[in-house]
């Protein structure tokens, strides 16, 4: 699946944009992901500083170090790698520490109710704290409205995804 989605955004996504590919508990767990991956990349010519690979936060706390381990490798390819749904799993914060991770994502979750709930901005602004804290781009998930924009640009916040900047792309079958 991964060497289609490349060879598919290899051909139609702008050079600008970076494609985004969510990893579950049983693909993290095959033995032969890193090789997958690179065999993938190979063939399809997709640039890997293009590609970055989720995880979600509930997956990352419930791994060994083995995830460690193959996390390091796919960075090492020259992968991005994301921590997606942050602040919605079983954080682990001295876990995630050790995780070679360039970004988090804050779940939409926080963001609805940021521009008018105090408790929302609070904590979504901790969590864009401690990610600058930690070198990691804070990404917020499922900006739909300008206030929502603006407290987040206010924060500080990185990069923001959603309704409001754009709808999800989607390949072509062809």
């Amino acid at each position: 699946v991964l060497r289609r989605a490349l060879k598919l955004a290899h051909a139609a996504l702008p050079v600008h944009q970076r494609l985004c590919v969510n990893l579950s508990a049983l693909q993290l767990d095959r033995l032969t992901l890193v090789e997958d991956v690179r065999r993938a990349l190979a063939e399809s010519k997709f640039d890997p500083i293009r590609l970055e690979l989720e995880i979600t936060e509930s997956v990352a706390a419930s791994k060994d170090d083995r995830l460690i381990t193959v996390l390091n490798s796919l960075r090492d390819l020259g992968i991005g790698l994301a921590l997606d749904d942050f602040g919605t799993g079983y954080s682990a914060l001295a876990h995630m520490q050790r995780l070679p991770i360039d970004r988090i994502k804050i779940d939409r979750s926080f963001i609805v109710e940021i521009a008018g709930n105090q408790k929302s901005r609070a904590m979504v602004e901790a969590m864009i704290r401690m990610g600058q804290a930690l070198n990691l781009k804070v990404l917020a998930e499922g900006v739909e409205t300008a206030a929502q924009r603006d407290v987040l640009c206010a924060l500080g916040c990185d990069e923001l995804q959603g309704y409001l900047l754009g709808r999800p792309a989607e390949l072509p079958t062809n």
